[in-house]
């Protein structure tokens, strides 16, 4: 009866909340980083590209649940010097609403969401030899030792090709600054996680309930979709993983060289 139920959790959400966590552990110590080699208007330079891809992210995901947009603001730099926050989009929402209530989660991890997208695109356009030649990891049976492998090859793979397989050294160095532009901007707030954990609650009640009736009405089949659409999230956020670990390094480079 919880068969549904469980795969979900292992291949869908329980991926999302990992790359959620590590993503955000790594943006902040690109900041950490910044902010101790006194580069913090770094920080807030790149947040030109990045808080309004961040702040749009939410915005997207907050109309489409049909949420009340209150306040928004794509980018302040001037007064973040005094609370630190380069950026926001405040909203209300029925609390009655089970779809309100589930997109809660997808407005709080947003803007992971937004910049792996646009990270894409942006690969698309200024390298389409790597973008071509990436390896996508393809779940086709539920062994997490040989996922894990495959990520691990994978990303070792496209990190490779991205810094060898580029049509344009100008176009590479561009791709580089905006992905340290987006990536870093990329995490997830205590507030976006606050309501991420919300949504996640009333999905996870919600799937309960489908496999249920999965299971009484002998739909199995699902299983094989799952599969799919989770490779494919998989391999779409194991690349906003990949710009992270990437911006991380530069963030590092720019500590030392400063001390």
């Amino acid at each position: 009866m919880l068969n549904f139920f469980i795969l979900v959790n292992l291949i869908i959400l329980c991926p999302i909340i990992i790359y959620g966590i590590i993503i955000a552990f790594i943006n902040k110590k690109n900041a950490s980083n910044l902010k101790r080699s006194s580069k913090w208007w770094l920080y807030t330079a790149l947040g030109f590209i990045g808080t309004p891809i961040h702040e749009l992210s939410h915005l997207i995901f907050n109309l489409l649940f049909f949420h009340k947009i209150t306040e928004v603001a794509l980018y302040r730099p001037k007064k973040s010097k005094k609370d630190g926050v380069l950026g926001y989009v405040n909203f209300t929402y029925n609390q009655k609403s089970i779809y309100q209530n589930i997109g809660l989660f997808f407005s709080g991890i947003a803007p992971m969401i937004g910049g792996c997208a646009v990270l894409f695109l942006l690969m698309k356009l200024l390298l389409p030899d790597v973008f071509g030649a990436l390896e996508y990891t393809t779940l086709d049976k539920l062994d997490i030792i040989d996922i894990l492998l495959k990520l691990k090859n994978n990303m070792l793979i496209n990190i490779n090709y991205i810094f060898t397989k580029y049509n344009s050294l100008q176009n590479l160095i561009i791709f580089i600054v905006l992905s340290f532009a987006i990536s870093t901007h990329m995490h997830i707030s205590t507030q976006d996680l606050k309501n991420a954990t919300i949504g996640l609650i009333i999905l996870e009640i919600l799937f309960f309930v489908i496999s249920i009736f999965l299971k009484i009405f002998n739909l199995n089949f699902l299983t094989n979709f799952l599969l799919i659409v989770a490779s494919y999230m998989i391999s779409f956020f194991t690349m906003g993983l990949i710009f992270s670990l990437i911006s991380l390094g530069i963030s590092y480079v720019i500590y030392l060289i400063s001390n």
